[in-house]
Parts: structure tokens; sequence; C-alpha cells
């Protein structure tokens, strides 16, 4: 940290954390930026680009994975900025546990305040709360790797150590996202979920019957064409008959008189004569015979049925026709069958129906075990809590303010209550992180 001291050039000196320089470098190379929200209008004021794609950035993934208001949105995206931007003017030197999880709860305590009405179980909040602390902590790591710090010597150690701390925790939330994800239900509830199967049911259903209908026009089109053509082949069968008919009873006097008459020379043409009297209507002809049916038509296929089953697990254990208590997926069988199979492996596509299981059984209380011989009388040691290495804040139990931890070693049957009486003190955290919710339900992050 004595390096951190000779970053500032010139006569004052200040003492500047690596977190504290980025946030300099940021803001320094910032420019007010407003994020638009859905009608155009201005929404919020950031101070920098990084803080606008940090809004966007989480607006974006809540927008992914869950239902909100257009405002609601807005309102998370300003409260992960304002979370990055406490870590930033925090002074701490590299990123644990502990902040990690500080920030997934000031995320999730605004979370149940823009979503208390979508009847969301806790793993939903966590998941979602552990999604947008991974978007805060990848842009702090891309934002100290793209700074200057990374290239200056005099803060390499510092550079590592707080670069190697955030891609711990970075790797430590996707691990705990993966294991969340597995109970969560983050979109849907039951009766999206049901709306959605019933809605794939529905489209089924609808394409069977298209296709059934496809194949009776394609099958209904080829039987009408077969019956036309077999019928103009009967008919052209008929009229070569009756041809050759005639031909039979023409004596060859008559073709050769024919072939005379056609074969002489032609003469000249004559006057047109006056047009004559307009001839009598024709009577109706007869009704001709009645045609031969047609051939039947091929059966269609037979349309198939969507069933729905219900099972405790996605392998079909405790499988049921009907929900019952420890239900908890919900599988599909398409068949042409007309009454639903009773055989769990006859469904398939399990999925999770959102419902709570039932509350687990108690454990029985372990046997007492054996008691101990008794040791020797000895010494006793006594703890005790302060604010600096001096003692100085001395109190019995840990309080807000109080950073150190000293012993007292006696034969003492009581703890002493003086500080005097303590000594080796040493340090047993670094900073102070507290959460505080105001009366709107707003949570804010300390760090001292």
């Amino acid at each position: 940290m004595e390096k951190l001291k000779d970053f500032l050039s010139g006569n004052k000196r200040k003492f500047i954390t690596v977190i504290g320089i980025l946030m300099a470098i940021i803001f320094v190379a910032g420019a007010g930026i407003y994020l638009k929200n859905m009608s155009g209008e201005k929404a919020y004021h950031y101070e920098n680009k990084m803080e606008a794609m940090l809004a966007q950035r989480t607006i974006d993934y809540l927008d992914q994975h869950i239902v909100m208001k257009q405002e609601d949105l807005e309102e998370m995206g300003d409260t992960a900025v304002k979370t990055y931007n406490t870590i930033l003017s925090s002074g701490i030197n590299e990123i644990t546990d502990e902040h990690s999880l500080a920030i997934e709860e000031t995320i999730n305590n605004a979370l149940h305040t823009f979503l208390e009405d979508k009847n969301l179980a806790d793993a939903d909040y966590e998941v979602l709360a552990a999604g947008i602390s991974k978007i805060i902590l990848d842009i702090l790591l891309t934002e100290l790797i793209n700074s200057e710090l990374a290239i200056n010597v005099n803060y390499k150690e510092e550079f590592n150590e707080l670069t190697s701390s955030l891609q711990t925790q970075i790797r430590d939330i996707e691990e705990r996202m993966e294991k969340l994800k597995v109970n969560a239900t983050i979109r849907f509830n039951t009766d999206e979920l049901q709306a959605d199967i019933n809605q794939a049911i529905t489209s089924s259903l609808e394409k069977s019957k298209n296709d059934i209908y496809d194949n009776l026009n394609s099958e209904l089109n080829h039987t009408v064409e077969k019956q036309i053509t077999e019928a103009q082949r009967e008919l052209a069968n008929s009229i070569n008959q009756d041809i050759d008919g005639v031909k039979s009873e023409i004596t060859k006097d008559v073709i050769n008189q024919v072939k005379d008459q056609v074969t002489g020379k032609t003469g000249n043409t004559g006057a047109t004569g006056p047009a004559g009297p307009a001839g009598k209507d024709g009577s109706a002809g007869k009704d001709g015979a009645d045609g031969k049916d047609g051939a039947d038509g091929k059966d269609g296929a037979d349309g198939k049925t969507t069933y729905i089953a219900y099972a405790d697990d996605a392998l079909g254990n405790g499988f049921s026709l009907t929900p019952t208590a420890t239900s908890k997926y919900i599988g599909t069988c398409i068949t042409a069958e007309t009454t639903q199979p009773t055989d769990p492996k006859r469904y398939s596509n399990w999925q999770l129906t959102g419902r709570d299981g039932a509350d687990g059984k108690d454990g029985a209380d372990g046997k007492d075990g054996a008691d101990g011989k008794d040791g020797a009388d000895g010494k006793t040691t006594y703890i005790a809590y302060a604010d600096d290495a001096k003692g100085t804040g001395f109190s019995l139990t840990p309080t807000e303010t109080s950073k150190y931890v000293g012993t007292c070693i006696t034969d003492a049957a009581t703890q002493p209550k003086e500080a005097d009486q303590y000594s080796n003190w040493q340090e047993y955290r670094s900073y102070i992180m507290t959460v505080t919710t105001d009366e709107h339900g707003e949570s804010t992050l300390h760090i001292r």
C-alpha cells in the first residue's frame, strides 16, 4: 500500500486506493449521459458511459428473465449503478465473499420491492440478484483491466490482488447461480406454464388436423383425377367403336363416289342465294345415362392426441394421471390411441410445474455422548474487543466500530472487565460493512 502514496506527483502527497484511482480515471474520462426509456424520454442522468452501460445491461438481463414494468426495470438499473459507485468510493483493495454477499443482499432487497406481486420463490430472487451482482463485478473488472493501472508498475501488486479477488468472486457467483437455477422458475409461474402447455397442445392438435385435411384433399383429388381419366378412356373407346361400325356399313361404291366428287374439278362459285327462314328449335336431348360410381377413396391417417400426466420428478417417479400433493413435474404423450395411456414409460418431456414441495420431516434427536474426564485446573483465556490496538473503545462483545481482538490469560473465575488487563491486540477485520433500508424500501450498502 505504501507504493500507492507515490501515485500523485508534486509536493502534496495523498493516500489513495486502487479502487479510488480507478474511480478518478472513470469520472475524469466520462461525460454526462441520459438513459432513455421506451417512450424516448430521458429517464436517468449518468456521469459516464460506464454507468449508462451498467444500467442498460441490468435492464436487458432482467427483461430476458422476468416480466417487469419499464419504470421498475429502470429503477433496478439505477440501483445497480448506485451499488457500483458505492464499491468505487469504498476504498477497498480486494473483493471478498462478504462484499459479494452484501451486494447481492442490496440487489435482492430492491427486487423484492419491484417483484412483490410475482409470487416468486426465494431461489428466484437469489438467482436474479446473483446475475446482476455478476454484471457489476464484470464491468468493474473490465474497467480495471482497461485502465492505466494495468500498465503502471508502481501498483502491480495491488492491481493483481484486486483483479484476482474480482475473478474469484465472479467464478463463485457463476457456480452459485448454476446451483440456484435447479430450483428457480424465473420467467413463468404455474399459470403461465400451464398456458404455454395448453398452447403447445392446441398447436399440436391444429397441426394434426391440418395434416389430416391435407391427406384427405390429396387422396380425394387423386381419386377424382383417376375417375375422370377412366371416363375419358371409356368415352374414347365408345367413339372409336361407333366410327368402326359406320365404316363397315359404307360400301366401296359410296366411298368411290365420294372420292370422285372430292377429286373432280371445282366449278365457278354461284351467286349467293337469299337467306332461308330460321329453322325450328330442336327438341331437348335425352338425359345421358348415370356415370358409374367412382372407387372408394383410401382411409386418411388417424389423428394423434396429446395426453398429460404428472410425476414427482423428471424421471416419472410418483406417476399419476392427475396432480397429487407431491407432483412437481408434468409430462406429455402424443399418440393415436383414443384412451389415455397409463404406462409412465409412454410419457416424456417432463417439465417442472413450479409447485412448492412438501416440508421435510424433522430429524430424530441424537444420543447424548459420554461425559468427558475432568481436566486439571488451569488458566482461562478471555477475549475482548476494541477499536484499535491500544484498547480504545474497549468492550467484552464486538461492536459496530470494533476492529481488534485482545486476550487475557488468568486463573480468575470471572472475565476481567478492565482494558489494561488485556494484551496481544490483533486486527480481525480491516473494514466495517452494513446494509440499511429506508422507509421507501431502498437499501444502501455502507463500507467504512
